[in-house]
């Protein structure tokens, strides 16, 4: 069975791609951006609940904040990220 998307959904995956897109630019990743860009991530999907054009997502918008507060939270019990953030002061 074949399955076609129709204009709509195209519009829909489109939308989702450029805010993707937007946060995969990165030339140097690190562990001791994590939290930063956790926090930028929460702030740019929660400014797309109040785009009507993202309406149609919002409840994907929603489940995704819900499970970033899931992943941001366990680093709260993980050295990792602040061994990193000690290391990134000493290169910088």
């Amino acid at each position: 069975m074949d399955y076609k998307l129709k204009k709509k959904e195209w519009e829909l995956i489109g939308l989702m791609h450029n805010a993707q897109i937007s946060f995969a630019l990165e030339d140097h990743p690190s562990v001791s951006f994590t939290i930063p860009f956790l926090e930028c991530l929460q702030t740019c999907w929660e400014a797309l609940l109040d785009k009507e054009e993202f309406m149609p997502v919002h409840h994907r918008i929603r489940a995704s904040l819900t499970n970033l507060n899931k992943w941001y939270h366990k680093l709260d019990s993980m050295d990792t990220y602040f061994v990193c953030l000690g290391a990134w002061s000493q290169i910088a």
